[in-house]
């Protein structure tokens, strides 16, 4: 018996072991005490509001943002064909349940295709839990200067593939910045930096004349982990 409750307690050990590690590979930021309420413009707070909506941050922003967890506003870019930037944290929309989803927009079934596949009046069309819709980049700036956030808003780029969209990004970020005082930086996993900039280096200079930074995903915001001064590091 005992012999038993030995092994059960290396075996209970080891679970723990390698959960924490699997943890700290794929989510290093819980492990440092990266959480932040204010993930997908706040929609992890919310049942009945879908993330990266402008319900979300408006919601996000009035009750949450007091908050010492609320560290700053993020959500996440993407780019439709047609080079439109939108706030989407999926890769398609596969993950919608179809009671959320109307599946037959202009025509199409949509229900299994990249954003990146997708129009901006196709992906607008989608009636999302509640009547939300998916917002433009430029649609939740707006709102950010209507509402005036008291703490930073982040960006983080999912996957771009336009040097249309590279720029607008940019000058939206810049514009709202300057014009309505915002703190706007990025944020961004580098595999996705390679996939998002044929060039990376590039488009981090790029980012970082214009007076931004690209954090890294579940990284202290400090500027040891500023992509824009590590990257050949």
């Amino acid at each position: 018996m005992k012999n038993r409750l030995q092994i059960f307690l290396c075996a209970a050990c080891a679970c723990v072991l390698i959960a924490g590690g699997v943890v700290g590979f794929w989510r290093p930021g819980l492990l440092r005490g990266q959480s932040n309420d204010g993930h997908q413009l706040g929609g992890d707070l919310l049942a009945e509001v879908p993330g990266n909506t402008i319900a979300a941050f408006k919601i996000g922003i009035r009750d949450y943002e007091a908050s010492p967890e609320w560290k700053y506003s993020e959500c996440d870019v993407r780019e439709t064909i047609d080079n439109r930037l939108v706030l989407f944290h999926d890769w398609d929309l596969s993950n919608i349940p179809d009671s959320e989803l109307n599946r037959s927009v202009v025509g199409e079934p949509v229900g299994g295709r990249p954003i990146n596949e997708l129009t901006l009046d196709q992906l607008q069309t989608l009636q999302l839990l509640g009547d939300h819709r998916i917002p433009t980049l430029e649609e939740m700036l707006q709102t950010a200067a209507e509402i005036g956030p008291a703490k930073p808003i982040l960006l983080e780029i999912k996957l771009l593939h336009s040097d249309t969209a590279r720029e607008r990004m940019i000058e939206l970020a810049m514009q709202y910045r300057d014009e309505h005082d915002l703190e706007i930086h990025f944020l961004a996993f580098i595999r996705n930096v390679n996939r998002s900039f044929p060039e990376p280096q590039h488009w981090l200079d790029r980012i970082s004349d214009a007076g931004f930074r690209v954090y890294q995903v579940y990284r202290p915001k400090v500027a040891e982990y500023d992509l824009c001064e590590t990257w050949n590091d």
